[in-house]
Formats: C-alpha cells, structure tokens, sequence
C-alpha cells in the first residue's frame, strides 16, 4: 500500500465519522457496494475518480474539499515523522 492511498483512506474513515454515516449508509448514499467502501477505507483498493466523485456525493462534500483535507492530513504527518 502506498503512503498515497493510506492518506486517502485515512481522509475518507474521517469524513464518514464527522457524517456520522455507518459504512454501509454510506454505500447506499453513493452506489457503492459496502464491500468496495470497506476496502477503500482499509487501503486495499486504490479509489478511482468516480468512486471518489459517488462518495463525496454521498458526503455530501466537494472532491475539491476532500482532496485538500487529506493533503492537509498527510502533511500533518509528515512534519511530525522522525
């Protein structure tokens, strides 16, 4: 798994927590299978755009927003690695 994917990964667990949408609210909201949400979040499958696009629709969040949160997020990490 790539730092990439983990942060990505990292931004979608984060914004299904603050929607307070169970995995599976969240499949339903954005046409995903609950299997293929699972594996996004678990970083086993990279995400591709229109799985990005359903689930921020299914957020009800701007891909732009979430994109720049999850960079915002990897940075954070990054500055406090070792």
């Amino acid at each position: 798994m790539t730092a990439n994917i983990r942060w990505i990964a990292d931004q979608l667990r984060a914004e299904r927590a603050v929607a307070k949408l169970s995995r599976s609210e969240l499949a339903r909201r954005s046409g995903l299978s609950g299997a293929t949400v699972e594996r996004l979040e678990r970083s086993e499958r990279t995400m591709r755009i229109d799985q990005l696009l359903a689930i921020c629709d299914g957020l009800e969040v701007k891909p732009a927003s979430f994109l720049a949160r999850a960079e915002e997020r990897r940075d954070r990490r990054t500055d406090t690695s070792p």
